[in-house]
């Protein structure tokens, strides 16, 4: 074997032992957190900061893998608004009322603000439906996203036209999810919260708009004056 060889042998040795490392940090800090969560009453708190996994997306730029991951809130922005972004987010936020289903109070959908970064890809999440509670097994809830490509800063347009899923579990504190858009084909991802949030509430809609079509349009046109 070659000085270079072992140079590199060492160093993916390295780095296994410090991911190693890593999983098994956010591992305890989830655990503690699910246990926490588990002696609670009332609607599970899905915000906080959560550590991603998907091999295809920490592999998909050369390199070391990416640490992947976003962060949660509870939504304080008013939907179907006359200064919405585009008639097209108010025909999606009607979608995704119509497909939940009411109940009691804690029952009810409920929308969240997620910011994610994929590696490749970051940007927002908005992310609805029933929020879990108590005992129950797991939480099902729909997203779309917005964002742009980390490389050339290019708005991913049409993401949020896919209606995807996300599951969350462990009172909270487990997710997996579907992802797809942009130069991403479809995948999944699971993670886990490694901070709670304590329902922690924030608006991302300034961050939403700045990422539709009609910015993409806008920074098109401006690279060409």
């Amino acid at each position: 074997m070659t000085l270079e060889e072992l140079q590199i042998a060492e160093l993916q040795e390295k780095q296994e032992i410090a991911t190693n490392q890593r999983k098994a940090e956010n591992h305890a800090r989830q655990t503690a957190l699910a246990a926490a969560a588990g002696a609670k009453k009332g609607p599970w708190d899905l915000t906080g900061e959560w550590t991603i996994i998907c091999p295809y997306l920490e592999d998909y730029l050369s390199g070391e893998p990416a640490i992947l991951g976003m962060s949660i809130w509870r939504d304080t922005a008013e939907h179907n608004h006359p200064e919405s972004d585009s008639d097209e987010e108010d025909r999606h936020d009607d979608e995704e009322e119509e497909e939940e289903e009411e109940g009691e109070e804690e029952k009810r959908p409920r929308r969240y603000y997620a910011a994610f970064d994929f590696s490749v890809l970051e940007g927002v999440m908005r992310i609805n439906g029933p929020v879990a509670s108590g005992k129950q097994k797991t939480c099902a809830m729909t997203h779309r996203w917005r964002g742009r490509e980390t490389g050339e800063s290019v708005i991913a347009v049409g993401s949020d036209e896919l209606l995807l899923k996300m599951v969350f579990s462990k009172h909270g504190t487990a997710v997996s999810g579907d992802f797809e858009g942009g130069c991403v084909e479809p995948v999944t991802f699971t993670g886990m919260k490694v901070v709670a949030g304590n329902n922690q509430e924030s608006s991302r809609k300034d961050e939403w708009r700045d990422l539709s079509a009609r910015a993409y349009e806008r920074a098109r046109v401006n690279r060409w004056r």
